[in-house]
């Protein structure tokens, strides 16, 4: 896949994480709705600059836009969200939840009869 596709979708993912719009991000970084448009959908390349600043919005490093996602598994995919939802937390829910699943990993299964 292209490089400025995979840049772009990245960009639009990170920017949906944070619950921004186009032009909330546009506004927010000093650019144009209609640059971010591009830049998302692969047609618009960008400075390292402009890329800072985007990274700065939406609140990652630099080196994080271009974290380009492998395909990834059920399991993968399933931990990447668990993570996303435990991110901002307090540390009491994440503790709490973190003793809700090891009740439910380590639950004994009753026997199955044959």
């Amino acid at each position: 896949m292209d490089i400025l596709v995979l840049l772009g979708n990245r960009i639009r993912q990170l920017r949906k994480d944070v619950k921004l719009t186009q032009a909330g991000l546009a506004d927010k970084a000093g650019l144009s709705t209609n640059f971010i448009a591009l830049l998302e959908k692969g047609k618009r390349s960008a400075s390292v600059d402009t890329l800072f600043r985007i990274s700065k919005v939406l609140k990652v490093e630099l080196k994080e836009l271009f974290d380009f996602p492998e395909k990834k598994t059920k399991a993968q995919v399933a931990t990447d969200e668990l993570m996303k939802l435990l991110k901002r937390k307090p540390a009491d829910d994440i503790v709490m939840v973190k003793d809700v699943a090891e009740v439910i990993l380590y639950r004994k299964r009753p026997k199955k009869k044959r």
